[in-house]
């Protein structure tokens, strides 16, 4: 009972975190939304969800780095935590570098596909890739550590100075160059203050502590082909809705998914606390079940509620987001986040089977990922076709891997 106590406390921590990092990151939206108007706020919603989706790395080496650092610390060996962020952090330093250089190069045909006319934000986009390949190290060691108040502290601390630095950079007149400026400042804002809690490390011995990265590396192949095609899923139809639609259209229905994402990300710190304490049960041979359903429970709790007021009161949503010059968008709330609501189940099922190596679903994950890009490159008559894509996706994800686990998993045992 005691575990299960501070497992609620940890996840309520992290989700008021969360929650407030949301209300920034929203607020972002609805001032850039506001001020830049549909057709400028496509091109950012366009390039928001390119840096999401190279920002894959982020999340796999933070999940890596979490699930490496939580089985240090079941066996007490916080030398080779040491080891763990110091090695990666001199890693990332290189293949960022590498990153910015390469997607510099491509920014060009980038700028084409989107129909940006501007080359400058897209190379500021390239840029900001440096400092988000390195922070999640840091991050990833508080995670698995479990250090919760300090890494909640740290999401909120990054969402907020992306909501005050791009306010500044766009009023005084950068525009879309300016808010994507803002992505990259927050993570070197982030990066400084992750590490303050972690001095500790450097005062460990670690002579007798050797960490084998070949064996990290391979766990990295299965993360991150989890989060790439979870990115891709619940991020390629703005980018296709982008390039087939106009751009008020597609400014319309980039608003339904920024609004539509919130019940994505607000379960979000319920994973963020499952994953290390499933991984930390697991390498010591302890029962792991009662964990995933408990974060179930609290995801689909947090969820549905969002999704029902989405359904009954969608014109206040809108209206409350992005105000009256979005308002065609109101058919879409609902339905939108119905599918949001089942991507954010998803995310806990896929986290669970990482956490325990249960790696099967990747291939059906990789599967439908194709699927949905194929589908909706072929039918995209109305935006209502593309979000039923999106849902019947989610519901096939969410339907086999609950099946998985719960019936098939459950008779082996």
């Amino acid at each position: 009972m005691r575990f299960f106590d501070s497992f609620t406390k940890q996840i309520s921590i992290m989700l008021l975190a969360s929650t407030l990092a949301n209300v920034c990151n929203y607020l972002f939206h609805f001032f850039m939304g506001r001020f830049l108007g549909p057709s400028e706020y496509g091109i950012l919603a366009s390039l928001t969800s390119v840096f999401f989706i190279i920002s894959i790395p982020t999340g796999t080496i933070q999940t890596t780095i979490t699930k490496y650092a939580s089985n240090f610390k079941a066996q007490g060996r916080y030398g080779a935590i040491a080891v763990l962020l110091s090695g990666s952090i001199k890693r990332l330093f290189i293949v960022g570098a590498m990153g910015v250089i390469i997607f510099t190069l491509t920014s060009r045909y980038i700028a084409s596909f989107l129909n940006v006319s501007s080359l400058l934000p897209v190379v500021i986009l390239a840029i900001s890739l440096f400092f988000v390949l390195v922070v999640p190290s840091a991050m990833g060691i508080l995670q698995g550590l479990q250090k919760f108040t300090y890494l909640g502290l740290n999401t909120l601390v990054m969402a907020a100075s992306k909501l005050l630095i791009g306010i500044l950079l766009v009023y005084i007149g950068l525009g879309v160059s300016g808010a994507i400026s803002s992505y990259a400042l927050s993570y070197l804002v982030a990066l400084i203050f992750t590490l303050i809690p972690l001095t500790f490390l450097f005062k460990q011995n670690r002579l007798d502590d050797n960490v084998k990265f070949s064996e990290i590396y391979r766990y990295l192949l299965p993360v991150f082909l989890t989060i790439l095609c979870l990115t891709l899923l619940t991020n390629m139809d703005v980018i296709l809705v982008k390039h087939f639609f106009s751009s008020s259209t597609a400014g319309y229905y980039s608003a339904a998914s920024i609004i539509a994402k919130i019940i994505f990300y607000l379960p979000e710190a319920i994973g963020i606390v499952m994953f290390p304490k499933i991984s930390e049960l697991y390498s010591l041979n302890r029962d792991t079940r009662m964990v995933l359903k408990k974060s179930l429970f609290y995801t689909g709790f947090l969820g549905g509620g969002a999704c029902l007021i989405y359904f009954f009161l969608p014109s206040f949503i809108v209206r409350l987001f992005f105000g009256n010059q979005y308002l065609p968008v109101i058919p879409l709330v609902g339905i939108f986040g119905l599918a949001m609501y089942l991507f954010s189940l998803i995310n806990i099922l896929f986290l669970y089977q990482l956490s325990i190596h249960r790696l099967r679903f990747i291939w059906l994950l990789i599967a439908s990922t194709v699927l949905e890009v194929i589908l909706m490159a072929l039918f995209h008559q109305s935006l209502t076709q593309v979000i039923l894509i999106l849902l019947a996706i989610g519901s096939l994800l969410f339907v086999s891997n609950s099946y998985y686990l719960f019936v098939l998993e459950k008779e082996k045992t």
